[in-house]
């Protein structure tokens, strides 16, 4: 039988943006261009972890086309607090602060120790092959479960000296042993889940460009184009970095090719992007390649879950062992997950869970 339904408002609503999308004039970040334009690139590990124990960027240097070359030495960039890719997060929330430019890389493709600006991308690729560079290569672990073994390498020792867990969590609610003794039915069963990208639809690219702008304090803003759905995560650690009032910091943020949560995070290109701006007084771009959009994804675990139920299906009882990867330090650790049975009728609930690091992309 139809049913005639009825409705608040109009049903023919147009989207605002819709029109700019369907005729293809939407203004992305991806195709943000500004006069006299300069290109930015990171020096990518060729190792999944390792750090540099010294590098000569004198060739690179006098490269023609070169315009700038920031390596993890430089004053500014050590001078420049460290952060946790979210700004503000709750600091038990942190597996551990990353710097701006560091002479260690935690991951596969991570960007370390050198930035480069220059005429052209193809000049950008050279500089960086002309650094010499001494490598020391460093433990790497991809498997988590690996990482909690007895003897495991060490992968953030001045973190965590003693092993690679990052935090344990242990906690029961009720009287889960006599639960399960008492219970007609046990279910056991392992379970896991693996690495997930955020699938976002447009890699992330940033334009700085440091402008005169006489209605402002100090006369001169950094402008910012870059995907984001927090300003302010963004802003704010912009005018800290850069020892600036939030007046003279401002985001432009164009649209955006879908992000499911991805885009507020704070990379390392919102802040040497603009640093390599000041540097050579002209704009700069930075464009994430979609392997480099990967650096975050969502999480990985294995878990060991053993429930007790009666035969009308009530579950009396329910006892987790659970194995998180929360990646490389940067990023927020996954949150308990036996509470999830907080909404059944169970009233006997025991987790034992590790966080751990490994080698991977950072989690979040």
């Amino acid at each position: 039988m139809v049913q005639e339904f009825q409705y608040v408002g109009s049903r023919d609503i147009v989207s605002r943006c819709a029109r700019q999308l369907c005729e293809g004039t939407a203004d992305f970040a991806r195709e943000k261009v500004l006069p006299n334009m300069l290109y930015g690139k990171f020096l990518k590990s060729p190792y999944t972890c390792a750090r540099i124990k010294k590098v000569d960027t004198s060739k690179a240097e006098a490269l023609p086309g070169v315009k700038a070359i920031v390596t993890y030495e430089d004053p500014e960039i050590q001078a420049m607090p460290q952060y946790a890719g979210y700004w503000g997060v709750p600091a038990d929330y942190i597996t551990g602060l990353v710097s701006v430019l560091s002479d260690t890389c935690d991951r596969d493709n991570e960007a370390i120790g050198v930035a480069v600006a220059a005429e052209t991308e193809e000049i950008c690729d050279q500089a960086l092959k002309l650094l010499d560079i001494e490598w020391e290569q460093l433990p790497q672990i991809i498997d988590p479960r690996e990482a909690v073994e007895e003897n495991a390498a060490l992968l953030q020792p001045e973190l965590r000296p003693d092993n690679n867990i990052f935090r344990t969590v242990e906690w029961e609610d009720g009287d889960v042993e006599t639960a399960f003794s008492q219970s007609e039915y046990t279910a056991e069963f392992d379970s896991s889940f693996a690495l997930m990208y955020h699938a976002c639809g447009e890699p992330v690219r940033v334009v700085a460009s440091w402008d005169k702008d006489t209605t402002v304090p100090g006369g001169v803003v950094l402008n910012i184009w870059c995907p984001t759905g927090s300003v302010q995560n963004i802003e704010n650690p912009l005018s800290a970095m850069f020892n600036i009032p939030l007046a003279q910091v401002i985001i432009h943020t164009p649209f955006t090719g879908g992000t499911f949560g991805r885009r507020p995070m704070l990379q390392r290109s919102h802040i040497i992007c603009p640093l390599l701006a000041k540097r050579t007084g002209q704009p700069v771009v930075m464009d994430d390649s979609r392997e480099d959009d990967m650096q975050v994804t969502g999480g990985e675990g294995y878990n060991h879950i053993k429930i007790a139920f009666n035969g009308d299906g009530v579950i009396t009882a329910a006892d987790g062992d659970l194995l998180h990867n929360v990646g490389a330090r940067g990023h927020m650790p996954f949150p308990t997950d036996m509470t999830r049975f907080n909404l059944t009728k169970c009233k006997n609930i025991r987790e034992f869970s590790q966080q751990v690091y490994t080698s991977k992309p950072q989690q979040c």
